[in-house]
Formats: structure tokens, C-alpha cells, sequence
């Protein structure tokens, strides 16, 4: 009902707005146009299919940080970079390991740990003759763990 007062969820009071349903079988175009107007105006999950150029120009990301994202998702679009990536869940794992973990030569698992170092995915160290590598942060396991769950949700 208009003017209504109602507890949100945090315990404020908010005004509540009565939404007006649009008839289904109603052929007035208006009508079906001021229903969604009424809904947008209190749904907070209702998507406005118009933007204002000003709320287009806020949601602008700049380009270096689009550059830098884009290299990041490359470092999970590959699927020996993604085996890659989950061999190192557990922690540090020498070079040689990774080799005989995935069946490669040597040169194909280095070309691909070059690309996660450059996507900033992972860092080795080297100790004597070997090169031991590591997820970079714990971001890049949060997302590693996103990125698999997520596919599992399929």
C-alpha cells in the first residue's frame, strides 16, 4: 500500500511503494511501460535497460587495468597453465615434478610457466639447479578455486 512504512532486514524503517501489476492479456503498451518504471523504482535487482551516459562513463574501466586483467584471465585459459595452476595448489613444486606430473618436455612446461610469470600468476626460486614455483598470492588461489568450482557448477 502507498506510504506504508516497513522494517528493512538492518531493523531501519523504509517506506514501502505499491508496485502496480501490468494485466497480461492488457494491449496498452504505456501501461506495460509505467510497470516496469513502478517495479525499477523498487526492485533493487531490476536492471535498467537505459543508462545514462554518465552512469556508462562511471562503470569505464582504464585501459591498463583492462590490459592487466585480460593478461591474467590468458594465464587460466590455457588448459596446461590450469593443470599447471592446480599442481601448485598445494605449494611449491620443482620444475622437474611438473614434468613428470604432466607428461611434457621440459621446454613446453617452462614456455608455460614464463606465460603464468608474466600473467603474475605464480613466482619460482631458484635453489642449487632446480626452480621451484608457487602460486604468486592468495588471490590467485581464491580465484584458481572460483574458476574450478565454478566449472564443476556446470
Amino acid at each position: 500500500m502507498a506510504g506504508a512504512v516497513r522494517m528493512s532486514a538492518a531493523g531501519s524503517r523504509t517506506p514501502s511503494l505499491k508496485v502496480k501489476v501490468a494485466d497480461p492479456h492488457a494491449t496498452d503498451r504505456h501501461a506495460t511501460d509505467r510497470h516496469a518504471t513502478e517495479r525499477h523504482a523498487t526492485d533493487p535487482h531490476a536492471t535498467n535497460p537505459h543508462l545514462s551516459e554518465r552512469d556508462l562513463e562511471a562503470v569505464k574501466l582504464p585501459e591498463d587495468l583492462v590490459e592487466e586483467a585480460v593478461r591474467l584471465a590468458r594465464g587460466f585459459a590455457d588448459p596446461t597453465r590450469l593443470r599447471i595452476l592446480a599442481l601448485l595448489r598445494r605449494g611449491e613444486v620443482c620444475v622437474h615434478q611438473i614434468v613428470t606430473a604432466l607428461a611434457m618436455e621440459q621446454s613446453a612446461v617452462s614456455h608455460q610457466l614464463r606465460v603464468l610469470r608474466q600473467a603474475r600468476l605464480v613466482t619460482g626460486a631458484k635453489r642449487g639447479r632446480h626452480v621451484y614455483y608457487r602460486l604468486a598470492d592468495e588471490h590467485v588461489a581464491s580465484m584458481l578455486e572460483g574458476v574450478l568450482s565454478h566449472s564443476q557448477e556446470a
